[in-house]
């Protein structure tokens, strides 16, 4: 796995087992464990020892969500909506529906151990939660980095081979830094329709 520092599987377990030790007095099993989250590895590590708790980690960066009730029996992850369309509510992910989606983008795209993906979507939503977990499968290398003015430099020097990006981060990437996503060979897309002209460049 790759963050600002270089950091292994044999760590990242280290660090998770470690963490679990400090928490197994404040985690209940089956239930919601609200965890404040940035795109970076303490905040991986504190989901991931969460979860081998047996606790249902709810993401969020600023806003507390409201916790109300337990989740559904195996689920693995609640994501707070925005409410956009009524009430914010809770949508749970069991951990079969995490094994289904990552078996379904190894059949897709194929991905594997080989593998460097770039992980630039927050891990309040399931598009940047997917990378780890399809990683984590896979044993492949994370590359954690929030989109600001120093990706492409960072895209260079670490040559990622997958990307996910929402259409926007897409387009602002081909804008600032057209040669930025030229070394990588598949940039997964989704959360809105891609402009034609990012679809004909």
């Amino acid at each position: 796995m790759l963050a600002p520092g270089s950091v292994s599987y044999g760590d990242l377990a280290a660090q998770v087992h470690q963490r679990a030790g400090s928490l197994r007095h404040e985690v209940e099993t089956g239930a919601l464990v609200p965890v404040t989250v940035r795109l970076d590895m303490a905040s991986i590590v504190e989901m991931l020892a969460v979860m081998k708790l047996g606790g249902v980690v709810v993401p969020y960066d600023t806003r507390r969500p409201r916790l109300d009730g337990r989740p559904p029996r195996g689920a693995a992850v609640c994501l707070p909506t925005s409410g956009t369309g009524g009430r914010p509510q809770m949508v749970p992910l069991s951990y079969d529906n995490i094994a289904a989606s990552v078996a379904a983008s190894r059949t897709r795209l194929g991905n594997g151990p080989q593998d460097r993906w770039l992980a630039t979507l927050p891990l309040t939503h399931v598009g940047g939660l997917s990378v780890l977990w399809r990683s984590l499968e896979a044993g492949g290398t994370v590359i954690v980095a929030p989109f600001d003015e120093s990706l492409p430099e960072l895209i260079e020097g670490t040559r990622p081979t997958v990307a996910s990006l929402v259409p926007t981060m897409l387009y602002r990437l081909m804008e600032s830094c057209p040669d930025a996503l030229a070394g990588i060979g598949t940039v997964l897309t989704g959360g809105a329709r891609i402009p034609r002209r990012v679809r004909d460049d």
